[in-house]
């Protein structure tokens, strides 16, 4: 199905470029950069404090930054007042009015713009419809679910056909559940549009199902601007790495000839030279287990067994490891590990590949 006539505008890139910002001589942002496409969705992601919503709002035109520039298209919009940046924005409490219906709240949207009534009535209903809320227009929103307010904020947000959506945390209010249905309804909508759209989450899982593309932020800074794969499977620093998902981390002595020297054994990685001090990391689920000893692998013992439904996470220690650190323990994810107990011998076994060098310290 394509997008209705009132949504025909073209898909417009977001450029962000050097944007810097203190708050009283305290850096909440600093020289950060964004290059977003036409219709793509970026989500900002980190920890609560890292900039993120600093920054949407500095996009929106509601916090002035420091130093750098905004390009809408090739449009400067660095100094223009929020109302002339022309999005939609959809915060953590979704503001629905309670003495308004779910039509005027969508239709409250429209404020301060110049369209004939008539022309709102037609594109609030076209909007509920396409969020399938078109029965509920004459309700008020203390008769609707969370979710169902949740799509009604969204459809004021969309209603006027905004150049580009940003959303500040939109499902955090929700349950579990309802966020995981939620996620697919906005990531189809907005594919359907082609609208570009920013959204900041602390939430690993909605930004990886969800965005084209992740800007992992930390500190103020963007420690990686790239596709969920990428960021998982490739990450470019070992805050990323350790952010993301869950981490294995094994210091190294170093790296010679292909083999990594731990402290009492050495595995295969692909490396593209020699290295001295690092430090190796791989996913949990690239650790492969035997029962017996074969050609490169490690001798441990399981510490943990923790099942998670589908499968099992194996905590294990390493004779090849000395140090008493936790996160030198190794986690593996494996089926079938129901016949394994704590205190068991175990061998493991890390693709080459699998393994990526950092020449920094355990993070």
């Amino acid at each position: 199905m394509h997008p209705p006539k009132i949504y025909q505008n073209v898909p417009t890139p977001l450029k962000v470029l050097g944007v810097s910002k203190s708050f009283r001589h305290i850096k909440v942002l600093e020289d950060i950069s964004l290059d977003i496409g036409a219709g793509e969705l970026v989500c900002l992601l980190g920890a609560s404090g890292c900039g993120k919503t600093t920054l949407l709002r500095i996009i929106a035109g509601l916090e002035r930054q420091d130093r750098g520039e905004i390009f809408m298209g090739r449009e400067n919009i660095s100094r223009a007042p929020p109302q002339a940046r022309d999005y939609g924005i959809l915060f953590q409490s979704y503001a629905l009015f309670p003495n308004l219906t779910v039509e005027k709240n969508v239709a409250y949207g429209f404020s301060g713009r110049k369209f004939m009534k008539s022309e709102v009535r037609a594109r609030c209903r076209e909007i509920l419809e396409m969020v399938g809320l078109e029965e509920t227009r004459d309700s008020y929103p203390d008769q609707l679910s969370g979710g169902q307010q949740q799509r009604v904020a969204m459809a004021r947000a969309l209603a006027p056909s905004p150049t580009f959506l940003l959303l500040d945390e939109p499902m955090s209010a929700l349950d579990a559940k309802v966020r995981e249905r939620l996620r697919g309804e906005i990531r189809r909508l907005q594919k359907r549009l082609g609208i570009t759209t920013i959204m900041v989450t602390h939430d690993q899982d909605e930004a990886m199902t969800m965005a084209d593309r992740i800007a992992v932020m930390n500190e103020g800074r963007i420690e990686q601007f790239d596709t969920p794969e990428n960021i998982y499977h490739r990450p470019a620093t070992p805050f990323v790495a350790d952010f993301i998902g869950h981490a294995n981390w094994l210091p190294c002595r170093g790296i010679r000839a292909g083999r990594a020297a731990l402290a009492n054994a050495s595995l295969a990685v692909e490396a593209p030279g020699d290295f001295g001090q690092c430090t190796l990391f791989c996913r949990p689920e690239d650790v492969v287990l035997f029962h017996a000893p074969r050609e490169d692998t490690l001798p441990g013992r399981i510490v943990e067994r923790t099942f998670l439904g589908s499968k099992y996470r194996l905590a294990l220690s390493l004779d090849a490891l000395e140090e008493a650190d936790d996160r030198c323990r190794v986690l593996a994810d494996v089926s079938g590990a129901a016949c394994v107990e704590p205190g068991d011998p175990v061998w493991i076994h890390v693709p080459g590949a699998a393994l990526r060098i950092f020449a920094s310290p355990l993070p």
